[in-house]
């Protein structure tokens, strides 16, 4: 049994194709396929949530059965109207979830596009939808009903999605092969190849020497990641033995070298 809501969507801005009221399939596309993930995921999460770990299986792929497809372009208007629409899986004699499940589903779809919109972490997958529609929308709006019973609506302007902080810097250590090196002024970089990934680290031009030096061993790298940039501390052979932390070594690498500095900021 196939169940039905109807979702009309307008959006208004310079995107190319709004003023002559026309939504362009190379404009908005991937943001389309991307609309229709978020609400194939919602169904998921429902799904997921409502029925036991053993009983999952085939009813949660019954989330794939949702689909958003258009059903008319509004005449002068840069909108159209969808229909939301979920193909029972017969697997039982009553419906999965009765009447209220799509409706549900398209409600929790538009809380969601609202609560992102105004920089709220909500739903990944509306936020990359978000994200995909082209730039120039000054304003979108999303009605939803049932044949004529009105739903829901939500209407957004200016866009602020929230963004994830960086993660905090960590020390990190790697053992792999040196598979490039770059000399460029102020872009000095080691790129070691290890068993899971090939990391690329800035440098000094005294790390890029030693790399050069252990290029035909497989090297032991240091470094200090943010996520996003790695930069190293130190590069040596991997079978060099590590450095032993004992009282001497503390002794030598530490008090000894920073005598002066210590002597210093005890006055």
């Amino acid at each position: 049994m196939a169940r039905s809501v109807q979702l009309e969507i307008v959006w208004d801005g310079s995107v190319k194709g709004l003023a002559d009221k026309r939504v362009s399939l190379a404009e908005f596309g991937d943001a389309l396929a991307l609309l229709v993930k978020a609400a194939r995921r919602i169904a998921h999460d429902r799904i997921s949530n409502a029925i036991e770990p053993s009983a999952r299986g085939r009813l949660v792929a019954a989330a794939n059965n949702l689909d958003i497809q258009i059903a008319e372009v509004k005449h002068n208007s840069s909108g159209f109207d969808t229909i939301v629409t979920f193909e029972e899986m017969p697997l039982t004699t009553m419906p999965l979830f009765g009447n209220g499940f799509l409706e549900s589903v398209s409600q929790e779809l538009l809380r969601s596009i609202r609560e992102e919109s105004e920089g709220h972490f909500r739903n990944s997958s509306v936020r990359s939808y978000l994200r995909a529609l082209p730039k120039g929308l000054t304003r979108q709006k999303y009605n939803l009903h049932e044949n004529g019973r009105a739903i829901d609506s939500v209407e957004i302007g200016d866009v602020k999605l929230a963004e994830l902080p960086d993660a905090p810097a960590s020390l990190r250590e790697i053992e792999g092969d040196v598979v490039g090196v770059v000399f460029e002024s102020g872009k000095q970089e080691v790129r070691v190849k290890g068993k899971a990934s090939t990391v690329g680290f800035s440098a000094t031009n005294e790390d890029v020497e030693k790399a050069l030096a252990v290029r035909k061993e497989t090297v032991r790298i240091l470094g200090v990641h943010d996520g996003k940039h790695a930069r190293m501390l130190r590069i040596e052979a991997a079978d060099k033995p590590r450095f032993v932390v004992t009282p001497e070594a503390i002794e030598e690498h530490i008090y000894k070298r920073w005598a002066n500095v210590f002597e210093r900021l005890s006055k």
